[in-house]
């Protein structure tokens, strides 16, 4: 039962798109002729090329600053011992229990202030800011990461950086790709 869910779920949209307007109106279960035209269309009714880009683009950078603000401290919160780490942990994760539906208006109103609406700075620049699961997802993975291996690297002459960058982060990749993908769905339409 499943695969035939999964298949209708999947195979319904590409036959409907083959399908002319009037039949797709009607719920049509099979495109009779199959319209291949719909295709390029659809490429010269919109620009989905533009778009297309324009979510690499976002999503890309995106991506690099996420990676590159959640890492860090995610590192230092799970690999380092120091005075008021764990205080600093739960402050972080304090920040989680507050809905992003409450500093939806505020964020709005500052980026308008900065007349960064309308444009891509409002959905790339706070990844640069990282997020709290990001960090927390982090480092719930690192502290997994023996400590005989930081240990070792240690006496081989690794600085806490080269730990972070040499040995801990490629350890890491499968975290740090799903963390990639946790993306906000909502912002876009806030912002445009």
């Amino acid at each position: 039962l499943r695969t035939v869910t999964g298949v209708q779920t999947c195979a319904l949209p590409i036959l409907i798109s083959l399908m002319t307007y009037r039949q797709a109106s009607l719920r049509a279960l099979w495109p009779n002729p199959f319209i291949w035209h719909n295709y390029i269309e659809v490429f010269h009714a919109v620009p989905f090329m533009q778009w297309t880009l324009n979510t690499l683009f976002v999503s890309t950078l995106t991506m690099i600053g996420t990676v590159v603000s959640s890492v860090p401290p995610a590192y230092v919160l799970s690999r380092l011992q120091w005075r008021g780490r764990n205080g600093l942990f739960i402050l972080i994760l304090a920040t989680m229990m507050l809905p992003g539906q409450v500093t939806m208006i505020p964020v709005y109103v500052i980026f308008a202030k900065l007349h960064w609406i309308p444009g891509y700075l409002p959905l790339i620049v706070p990844a640069f800011f990282s997020s709290a699961f990001s960090i927390f997802l982090l480092r719930q993975f690192f502290a997994t990461i023996p400590d005989e291996i930081s240990d070792a690297a240690r006496i081989d002459g690794c600085s806490e950086f080269q730990l972070m960058i040499r040995i801990v982060i490629p350890l890491a990749k499968p975290a740090i790709r799903s963390e990639e993908h946790t993306s906000e769905l909502q912002s876009p339409y806030v912002i445009s």
